[in-house]
């Protein structure tokens, strides 16, 4: 079974949602998904929102949502057809060393910048969820890029993946520590990683990555997260990053907007 996942989604107040899982199909389906491959947005929302509770209430006209057997996922339909995105809990939080952990399939929640980043990721784990450190431009450098080196000998493959977004430009290559954590076999996933600007719903999932497994879809947050640390089956990393250009034109308007 083809199992394509972006892995890195944020949901913010002003996203169309209509938009953006029109989009989610029309990208998955332009990255190889065919109508029958399960379609999985994982999301990274930041500490301060909590709209996957609301999906319900906030379901476009076009689209139903279906309860799973656990609180952790969704089904979203789109009407009239057998095009289905199943939609996972999770969370970006940021250490205190401001180092982005990415809490995968939990409702674990915390406060921005109250732990290092070492039991930030004991925390997620012990709270049921996957952890993921997060590459982000300018962060895996000096101080931080120590800690992030520390944390590959700290952890392994089953306890932390390592996370690769379309905000490292095409033209950036393969970071170092990045690099050295596919050498220790830990698994980088992908994500699109939308940002609160205007049609940012339009990225959601043109990078991801890929599995080769079985899911249960009735439990799928249960299920992948099962499958992310299973160190037998390999992940590939689908679409494309930004480019040059749109990396800096998002960059400046994030930077702006602060």
């Amino acid at each position: 079974m083809q199992i394509f996942i972006d892995g890195h989604v944020h949901l913010y107040e002003h996203y169309d949602l209509n938009v953006l899982f029109e989009t989610a199909l029309k990208n998955f389906a332009r990255n190889g998904a065919t109508e029958n491959a399960i379609k999985i947005l994982l999301l990274t929302e930041l500490a301060s929102c909590d709209f996957y509770t609301q999906l319900g209430e906030k379901m476009p006209s076009g689209f139903n949502i279906k309860k799973t057997a656990e609180s952790t996922s969704v089904i979203v339909t789109k009407t009239g057809t057998n095009e289905d995105l199943i939609i996972i809990a999770g969370r970006q939080l940021v250490s205190s060393d401001n180092l982005e952990i990415l809490a995968l399939g939990t409702e674990y929640n915390i406060e921005n910048y109250c732990l290092d980043t070492e039991s930030l990721i004991y925390q997620v784990n012990a709270n049921g969820g996957v952890a993921v450190l997060n590459w982000a431009p300018g962060k895996w450098f000096s101080k931080r890029g120590i800690i992030v080196n520390k944390m590959i000998f700290r952890f392994n493959p089953e306890t932390l993946l390592i996370g690769d977004s379309t905000m490292r430009p095409t033209l950036w290559p393969t970071p170092r520590l990045m690099k050295k954590a596919l050498k220790f076999n830990f698994k980088v996933i992908a994500g699109s990683d939308p940002l609160p600007l205007k049609n940012e719903e339009k990225y959601v999932a043109s990078y991801g990555f890929l599995l080769q497994a079985d899911i249960d879809t009735r439990k799928a947050s249960e299920s992948l997260k099962n499958l992310l640390k299973d160190q037998n089956i390999p992940v590939k990393r689908w679409g494309h990053r930004s480019g040059s250009f749109t990396f800096f034109r998002r960059q400046l308007s994030i930077m702006l907007r602060k």
